[in-house]
């Protein structure tokens, strides 16, 4: 079929056209309204006791305390592992989240290769109001803890000697994210030139069959005269 054709179907099944138009409209109106979000990337810290990250040997990279946070990362998700990317430094929200929790270990590596390099767990949240993201911050620090503390006790750790789990006060901060300008551009292009696409392909398939049912159908000569009439 040529393109000239597809247009005039197009022109004589404007109605088809009109109806999807009214769709994408509606979906980009919703699309809209629910865009954007709030997000935060917490990082909680696994330091040798009495360290600090300003120490020269805090044990941050050290392989038993990564093991240990690895532990604790564990049992706050519940045994299970966390879903991880093939970039650490993606945001979560980049993978399509409306409305999530991640809680893991930083993998320095990719797909192919775990590098655990430093005794952190990082907690990423996306939400959709800044409460909810807050609320679930505070939840999640608490059982980093709570699992820190009790980890070690299992261990017969002594108080003084616990590892010392502290919190990053610079990334608690909860941000606002919105598509910007040029995402919303390209976003109405392609709902645009998805509309071009199924308003064609509607409009033709409706323009053959509505034909097809128009198109009388003739009876062979041999059977009007079974029938009954006279062959002309």
């Amino acid at each position: 079929m040529t393109i000239r054709e597809v247009l005039s179907a197009m022109g004589r099944r404007w109605y088809a056209l009109l109806g999807v138009l009214v769709v994408a409209v509606l979906l980009v109106g919703f699309f809209a309204r629910d865009g954007g979000g709030y997000t935060t990337k917490t990082v909680v810290t696994f330091l040798l006791p009495s360290a600090t990250s300003l120490s020269p040997t805090n044990g941050a990279s050290d392989t038993s305390i990564i093991t240990f946070a690895r532990a604790v990362a564990a049992e706050v998700n519940n045994g299970s592992a966390a879903t991880e990317y093939s970039s650490d430094d993606s945001p979560y929200y980049g993978a399509g989240i409306r409305q999530g929790v991640l809680l893991n270990v930083p993998n320095d590596g990719n797909q192919w290769y775990a590098s655990y390099t430093r005794a952190e767990i990082d907690v990423q949240i996306v939400g959709r109001t800044r409460e909810w993201v807050q609320q679930q911050q505070t939840i999640a620090v608490a059982e980093i803890l709570a699992s820190s503390q009790h980890l070690q006790e299992a261990l017969g750790a002594k108080p003084g000697g616990y590892i010392s789990v502290t919190v990053s006060p610079l990334t608690l901060a909860i941000t606002r994210v919105s598509p910007t300008r040029s995402d919303q551009v390209e976003a109405i292009a392609a709902m645009l030139l998805a509309v071009v696409i199924v308003s064609a392909w509607s409009s033709v398939a409706l323009d053959r069959r509505l034909r097809r049912r128009s198109v009388p159908v003739r009876v062979p000569r041999f059977q009007r005269a079974k029938m009954g009439g006279s062959p002309t």
